[in-house]
Parts: C-alpha cells; sequence; structure tokens
C-alpha cells in the first residue's frame, strides 16, 4: 500500500511540474503580447520592416525574392513572411504577429536552454528579460533579428540534444539563420572551432556540416531550377562582401563586427 501511495505521489508531483511549466509558458505568451501589441496599428515603424512586407508579398505573389523586387538581405525572412501570407493572408496584422510569436518561441527556447543551469522560476525570468528588451518601440517591428535569433536558440538546443541527428538539425538551424542574417556566420565560426576543440574531426562534426550546407544547397537547386542562379549569389553574398570591401577595411570589419556581436551586446 505504501509502495502503490508513493507511486501515485509521484504521478502527481509530474503533473503539477508539467502544469507549473505549461503556466510559465502561458505567463510569457501574455507578456509578449503585452509588451508587443501596443504598437501593432502603427504602419510604419521601420522602414527595413516595410521593405520585408513587400518582399514577403512579392514572394506570396508566386516570385522568388529578388527577381520581382530586391533587398540586400537573405531571402529566409521573406520567404517566412511569404508562407504567413500564404496562410493567414497579406496583412500588416500578420506580419507584426509573426514577428510576437518569433519572439514567444525564442522565450521559450530559452526558458528551455537556462533551465539546465537555473531554477524554473530563474529560467522564467531570463526568458521575461529576453522579452522585455523588446518591448521598446524601435524593437515592434518584425526584423530580420528574431528569426535569426530563434534558429541560434534552437542549434543551441540540438546541440544539447547530442543525439545522433542532433548534430545534422543543428547545422540545418544555424544555416537557415545565416540565410536571415549573414552575420549570423560568425556564429557558426565559433561553433566549428568549439565543436571541433571538443569533438575532434568525427562523425559529429561531420554531421553538423552538412546540416549547414543542406538549407543552402536546396535554395541553389531551386533558383537553378528557375534559371535565376545568378541573381541569387549576387544578392545573397557577392554584394554584400563587395560593399563591405569597399565601405571598410576587411580586417577592420572582421574586428567591428566581432565586437559588435559578441561584446557590446553583453556589456
Amino acid at each position: 500500500d505504501k509502495y502503490k501511495l508513493s507511486t501515485k505521489l509521484k504521478k502527481l508531483l509530474n503533473f503539477s511540474i508539467l502544469e507549473n511549466i505549461l503556466f510559465l509558458i502561458a505567463s510569457l505568451f501574455v507578456i509578449t503580447f503585452l509588451t508587443q501589441f501596443y504598437s501593432i496599428d502603427n504602419e510604419v515603424i521601420d522602414w527595413d520592416e516595410s521593405d520585408f512586407i513587400l518582399m514577403g508579398k512579392s514572394f506570396y505573389d508566386g516570385n522568388l525574392p529578388y527577381l520581382e523586387l530586391w533587398d540586400l538581405k537573405p531571402p529566409l525572412h521573406f520567404i517566412l513572411i511569404g508562407l504567413s501570407f500564404q496562410i493567414f493572408g497579406p496583412t500588416l496584422l500578420v506580419a507584426r504577429l509573426l514577428g510576437d510569436f518569433l519572439i514567444f518561441l525564442s522565450a521559450v527556447l530559452i526558458f528551455y536552454i537556462t533551465k539546465f543551469s537555473l531554477s524554473r522560476f530563474d529560467s522564467f525570468l531570463t526568458s521575461s528579460l529576453y522579452i522585455s528588451f523588446l518591448s521598446f518601440e524601435f524593437s515592434q517591428p518584425t526584423m530580420t533579428e528574431y528569426t535569426s535569433t530563434f534558429f541560434i536558440l534552437l542549434c543551441i538546443i540540438f546541440l544539447f540534444k547530442d543525439s545522433k541527428y542532433g548534430y545534422l538539425f543543428a547545422g540545418i538551424s544555424i544555416s537557415l539563420s545565416i540565410l536571415t542574417r549573414t552575420n549570423s556566420a560568425f556564429v557558426f565560426i565559433f561553433l566549428i572551432m568549439y565543436l571541433f576543440k571538443k569533438l575532434g574531426i568525427n562523425k559529429k562534426l561531420f554531421n553538423f556540416i552538412i546540416g549547414s550546407i543542406l538549407p543552402l544547397l536546396f535554395l541553389v537547386i531551386i533558383y537553378t531550377f528557375n534559371g535565376a542562379l545568378k541573381e541569387f549569389l549576387y544578392s545573397v553574398f557577392i554584394i554584400p562582401l563587395r560593399n563591405t570591401l569597399i565601405r571598410d577595411d576587411f580586417v577592420e570589419f572582421i574586428g567591428t563586427s566581432f565586437r559588435s556581436i559578441f561584446l557590446d551586446s553583453i556589456f
């Protein structure tokens, strides 16, 4: 009888923990909604967002990015907006809610990652802090940073899993982040160096590299079949790199980018 009572108590405790986690996640959703929705009716907050929405609308209309309209950003953010338009309709509200949803998902991933080293409540505070940092007016538009951050966090979770296909999916995730914002390549380089030092040359590192190639290869095939490979390569790689080299000394650019990504954001 004591054993049966103990088993029932454990089941009740586990269910209670699940309830608590669901409550915390629901709270993150409410916080995201309250902090992001107050400027939902402002038509223009940032002109970059307006460009992204136009590019997404072009994809919704059946055009690959860069063929009808052009913007100096990788294509994934435009594609994601276009897919949202396909499901919910091409409106400003849908585009803004997409950004809010990405913030919420990133907060949930932060909660999941930090709970390995913090209590559930501290993890909740960490996620809430992330949401609060994005509650200012300049953070209200649906920007590429939100999509890129989500995929970076997803990559970290797959690396934590350390499963058979975890490194493959981690590579895919970091590649999707780079195809949203090219400066995420610095994170990729850091991860490659970290994994090489930790694992050496083995199957896990190989799977990570293969995974990082797959999304780019998929896009190359699509643009090739549409006779637009040149437009894709110039828009995603050649023109941004050429603009960078013309504008800045390359060594200075690397130093400035590293400092802004890894140091200024922390201190």
